[in-house]
């Protein structure tokens, strides 16, 4: 006997309309799962301790970047700078205007995260507006009074080009009080600020320092040009 050849299985064909089917149902199931997921991420996230350590992180990080930036505008009017010439005029305002960026990066990100913190539950209208806030009142107020001046210093310093020197001057001159409420911030926000506190410390006795080492050796120089004025008028 003879074995009769079998045909082989044939596939059977599929219509462009089961094709277009069957992708449209898997890319549904596929957006229902992703969805799913990232739903319980942000709830996980949201009850987890994520968004309060980003917050406490990101604005440490703020701080330290706010902290280089006023060192470095310090230094640049600093009457030693002459002397220690350790960038030049350039790089240092190159150096200034990147800080600057970095410092509002940073600042965005510590808002989010505090308005993803469903502990403190600070809220938007509380992390805008002054004194709105169920947590801390005082100690975020002063975080939202420092988000604004410094929003308003940034554009400001942005806008230099275009509007009256004197004006963005005049802005740019609350720098040093702006540095000083972030500063209270940090230090006196969270329920951790006691661990904190030593850096926090350490970072405004350094700007601090710079600042008054400047304002007293400029005072010193406008008063010995004042005395050298005086002397050769009653000559």
């Amino acid at each position: 006997m003879t074995a009769t050849p079998t045909r082989p299985r044939q596939s059977p064909v599929r219509t462009p309309v089961e094709t277009s089917s069957k992708k449209w149902w898997t890319a549904a199931a596929a957006a229902f799962v992703l969805t799913i997921a990232v739903a319980k991420l942000v709830l996980t996230v949201r009850s987890s301790m994520l968004p309060w350590v980003l917050g406490r992180g990101l604005g440490l990080a703020a701080i330290v970047a706010l902290a280089a930036l006023s060192l470095v505008g310090l230094w640049r009017r600093h009457p030693l700078r002459a002397s220690l010439p350790v960038l030049k005029p350039a790089a240092l305002a190159t150096v200034h205007t990147v800080l600057a960026s970095a410092t509002m990066v940073l600042l965005a990100g510590h808002v989010v995260a505090i308005l993803a913190d469903s502990y403190a539950k600070v809220g938007i209208v509380g992390a805008l507006v002054p004194m709105q806030s169920a947590y801390q009142p005082w100690p975020v107020t002063l975080g939202t009074v420092s988000m604004w001046l410094l929003l308003l210093i940034w554009a400001t310093a942005r806008l230099s080009k275009s509007v009256a020197k004197r004006s963005w001057k005049a802005v740019h001159r609350a720098s040093m009080f702006t540095f000083g409420c972030v500063w209270l911030h940090g230090l006196t926000v969270g329920t951790d600020s006691a661990k904190l506190r030593p850096a926090y410390i350490a970072i405004g006795a350094v700007v601090i320092a710079v600042w008054l080492s400047s304002a007293a050796m400029q005072t010193i120089a406008v008063a010995k040009k004042r005395k050298l004025a005086t002397r050769g008028a009653t000559r």
